[in-house]
């Protein structure tokens, strides 16, 4: 009898613990952020990038000229960014409803690095 309240208290711990690991990660909401990123013309820039460098999250646009990041709840500060145009950061909260497309400007500055 002492063994099978031992193998039930192991088993209720053993549960307990896989809960108290699990609960705290399932309890996390999180947000899907999709869009497109285009040029001044409306033309959707092949592997632009989207990114929250707060978060060290980032995405590139696939083959389809669209991007998806999956974001923790919250507000966060998304930035757009394409080889030879200017970056758009922006804020965006889930909250609020979809994030229209960025559009990125070309950067006339002058700079190759840019």
């Amino acid at each position: 009898m002492i063994m099978g309240n031992n193998r039930i208290r192991h088993q209720t711990m053993l549960l307990a613990a896989l809960l108290w690991l699990l609960v705290p990660r399932l309890s996390r909401a999180q947000h899907i952020l999709r869009g497109t990123v285009r040029d001044v013309t409306g033309t959707a820039l092949p592997a632009a990038t989207a990114a929250v460098p707060a978060l060290g999250l980032g995405t590139a646009t696939t083959t389809d000229r669209r991007y998806q990041l999956t974001l923790p709840a919250g507000p966060q500060q998304v930035t757009m960014s394409f080889v030879s145009y200017v970056p758009q950061t922006f804020p965006w909260n889930p909250s609020l409803g979809p994030q229209p497309d960025a559009t990125l400007a070309a950067n006339t500055s002058g700079c190759a690095e840019c």
